[in-house]
């Protein structure tokens, strides 16, 4: 049986006490950094987009032309943690150290003192399965 198709890579990840605090309230700080780590890894910058909340916590999703960069954090007082997701796909080129490079500087910035984080393969399914979403 062939290896399958991975049409792209996303780590989902949780970076729990967080040292760069400041970055936790404030998007403004991350915004300038996050691009020049997409660009550095071989990724394509497109725009950008930030909510910021009551508590002053922030989400932010920078868009990429392979696909995008999420985040979601909280306070110190909450665990000084940030929620990530880095989604590439392989449409044009094969991303995978791309999107490793990118998930590795973000830890650097972020310098949690814990991360929980999946990486996901997805897979292009075979035609039967195809076939059979598709009934």
């Amino acid at each position: 049986m062939p290896e399958p198709l991975i049409i792209g890579h996303d780590y989902v990840a949780d970076f729990f006490g967080c040292l760069n605090e400041q970055v936790l309230t404030d998007y403004r700080i991350a915004r300038k950094p996050v691009i020049e780590m997409i660009r550095d890894s071989g990724l394509t910058y497109c725009s950008v987009n930030f909510h910021t909340f009551h508590n002053s916590t922030w989400s932010g999703v920078f868009i990429l032309a392979e696909s995008h960069v999420a985040f979601h954090t909280w306070q110190k007082e909450q665990g000084g943690r940030v929620m990530v997701t880095v989604s590439t796909c392989n449409e044009s080129r094969d991303n995978k150290e791309n999107t490793r490079k990118l998930f590795e500087a973000l830890i650097n910035f972020f310098r949690p003192t814990s991360t929980h984080a999946s990486l996901v393969r997805r897979i292009q399914p075979d035609q039967d399965v195809i076939k059979l979403l598709t009934v």
